[in-house]
């Protein structure tokens, strides 16, 4: 009887497992990388190259989520001969974005975020879609991400491509007795640390995918500091004298965000070994958040 009742349920096993391999095998037909990489896109970048990796946009459920691919994505980009802004530094003009304009940085268009960073490119990251399945001894996680340039001149998207990528494991055990260990190993297999591996995998891809630019050293590259940010003319142009009351470089430059005219402190330009040491020091001689804006 033992025997009996072992064997119908290998057969239930074994037709899960059967039915979880069709439907791992019918979601295949979406692995196609989708690219678009207009004529010219790689050989016309020349000294435009300044990047900017947006926040990603994500599964509402699990917004953590969006972020983990985006960080993963900038550290696989990051060795290309682009000039990448630090995501704290980007994370923290957002911020100041924000309560300039009262509402979402989202709301603003490339051309405008790309004035606000001087920067040529911006990357924008989606998530489409997650899948975690587990049935007994068949665990699957599957992740599709999608990627695009936009070059900041004229909105346009310049370059983009899809990458989905799935991860699985599953074996039907020999033994009776190896039945729960077996299931709680499956069960491993969808963990977070299993997802982690998926998004580097995923990411990895992605940025191998990008056109990457002639060479050239990115120690050539200057930053700007940006110190604060007024509507008021009179205020920058009282914090920008304090800055130069204490030996600082400081100047104005005005950007008009959603009709408004906002008027930005600046100090530098600084050679890129020296703007993060200065920025440290800006933020105590200020008492301010000040960020670095890259430029030539």
């Amino acid at each position: 009887m033992g025997r009996k009742m072992a064997a119908i349920l290998y057969m239930v096993l074994g037709a899960g497992l059967f039915l979880a391999g069709i439907v791992s095998c019918a979601g295949r037909g979406t692995q196609a990388v989708d690219s678009q990489a207009p004529s010219g896109f790689a050989q016309n970048i020349g000294q435009n190259r300044r990047v900017v990796v947006l926040p990603f946009d994500g599964d509402d459920d699990n917004p953590q989520l969006a972020s983990k691919v985006r960080q993963s994505f900038y550290s696989h980009f990051c060795p290309k001969t682009y000039y990448d802004v630090e995501l704290r530094d980007i994370d923290g003009m957002l911020d100041t974005l924000d309560a300039l304009s009262g509402q979402r940085w989202s709301s603003l268009s490339p051309i405008e975020l790309g004035r606000c960073f001087k920067a040529d490119y911006l990357v924008y990251g989606r998530v489409l879609s997650t899948r975690r399945l587990f049935f007994i001894f068949y665990s699957q996680i599957a992740m599709q991400v999608e990627v695009r340039i936009v070059e900041t001149r004229h909105g346009m998207t310049v370059w983009k491509t899809a990458v989905q990528k799935r991860l699985h494991s599953g074996d039907l055990p020999l033994h009776p007795l190896s039945l729960v260990s077996a299931a709680v190993h499956t069960g491993a297999d969808v963990s977070d640390e299993r997802m982690q591996d998926l998004i580097e995998r995923i990411c990895r891809e992605l940025a191998q995918q990008v056109p990457e630019p002639a060479s050239e050293n990115k120690n050539c590259f200057s930053a700007d500091i940006q110190v604060a940010s007024f509507s008021s003319a009179d205020r920058a142009q009282h914090m920008a004298s304090s800055l130069q009351a204490k030996g600082y470089e400081a100047r104005i430059e005005s950007v008009r965000i959603k009709g408004v005219d906002w008027h930005r402190v600046l100090v530098g330009p600084y050679a890129h070994s020296d703007a993060e040491r200065t920025r440290q020091q800006l933020a105590v001689d200020s008492a301010m958040r000040p960020v670095l804006i890259y430029a030539r």
